[in-house]
């Protein structure tokens, strides 16, 4: 399961953990124990054994910051840093790409 944030500054989703479980009941179970919170910014993604996603959830900031014993402001933070690094790294490969194609 993935806990994401719909950043509405940035127009992305950020990813601000990932919990894997021993089953896929155990996962079940706890993906059932999440109360939810309808319009709310964050959300739990569900994988199925697969790794395709089934469904998803929106939960409360305090559900989120229960989950992770962590403050939803810094991972937020975090998340918004470690995008923007994956955004720039995406940028300088693609036009690496361009120009060893161009050459």
């Amino acid at each position: 399961m993935d806990i994401a944030y719909a950043d509405h500054r940035d127009d992305r989703m950020i990813i601000l953990g990932r919990y894997e479980f021993p089953t896929i009941e155990y996962q079940d179970q706890q993906f059932d124990a999440l109360s939810s919170l309808p319009d709310s910014d964050f959300i739990v993604d569900y994988y199925d054994a697969d790794g395709n996603l089934t469904k998803d959830k929106c939960v409360s900031e305090e559900t989120v910051e229960f989950v992770t014993g962590h403050p939803v402001a810094e991972m937020i933070r975090r998340g918004r840093i470690r995008e923007a690094a994956l955004s720039r790294s995406f940028r300088n490969a693609l036009a690496k790409l361009r120009r060893d194609r161009a050459a």
